[in-house]
């Protein structure tokens, strides 16, 4: 199948798709995204391997005078590919990328404001602690706490021992939360930068990459239909919903 090149991108940057993209404008910017990642054209003449083939997730091609060829029958293997790198992804997320993720993605939702990295909590302990993505709907502060950490065989294959200690660790991620948000409103005039003056409710949640292992799924409470415990796409249905509401008051 094929296409000029400026009319498939042109097709496909007039239809957002949420959370990706709300707007004609963010849809063009991942289209050009996509093509610039999977679209292989002449530049990518020193790749083409005989023996190993094409890689496999190339199933989009460009040609020097405009047009775009897409390979059909490579979609599966594509999919196949994408699928298998994002388990890989998934195992090594955690830390900075995923919180820049999870940032990108909220503040991409009309309503939702991503303030700067709150820092300056003291805990009884001494210790110091941070608020890495502090999200504004309306008048609540959403007091995120990002976990991405893969899950090994042995959980996966639900030995006692595995299972514990991942409970566990969804436990001290749960403190964790709650401890900063509490400090949060106690201190929310000496931390850097200050919680503004309109917010008038701080909640907590933890946000992880993959669905955890929660039973019941309120284990740990709810806010509103919202597990305090959650995925990205489930806090980011969440936010929609949230300041589509606000924004009707």
């Amino acid at each position: 199948m094929w296409l000029p090149e400026a009319q498939l991108r042109e097709i496909l940057s007039s239809d957002p798709y949420p959370p990706w993209s709300n707007t004609t404008d963010e849809a063009a910017a991942a289209v050009n995204a996509f093509f610039d990642v999977f679209a292989f054209d002449v530049s990518h003449r020193d790749k083409i391997d005989v023996v190993l083939r094409l890689p496999f997730y190339r199933f989009l091609f460009t040609s020097p005078s405009g047009i775009c060829y897409l390979d059909l029958l490579a979609m599966s293997e594509f999919y196949r590919e994408l699928v298998l790198g994002a388990r890989g992804w998934a195992g090594k997320v955690h830390g900075d990328n995923f919180t820049m993720d999870v940032r990108r993605l909220a503040k991409r939702i009309p309503g939702v404001k991503a303030l700067p990295k709150i820092s300056g909590l003291k805990y009884e302990s001494g210790q110091n602690g941070e608020i890495d993505v502090p999200l504004l709907v309306g008048h609540r502060l959403y007091a995120v706490e990002c976990k991405a950490y893969s899950k090994g065989p042995a959980f996966m294959a639900g030995e006692p021992a595995a299972t514990n200690t991942r409970n566990q660790q969804i436990s001290s991620w749960v403190e964790q939360a709650k401890k900063a948000a509490e400090t949060l409103a106690a201190q929310r005039s000496t931390v850097e930068p200050k919680v503004p003056d309109e917010v008038n409710e701080i909640v907590w949640v933890v946000c992880t990459s993959g669905q955890e292992f929660v039973c019941p799924v309120d284990k740990f409470g709810t806010f509103g239909t919202l597990p305090r415990v959650c995925t990205v796409a489930e806090f980011l249905e969440n936010l929609r919903a949230e300041a589509v509401n606000v924004a009707g008051q």
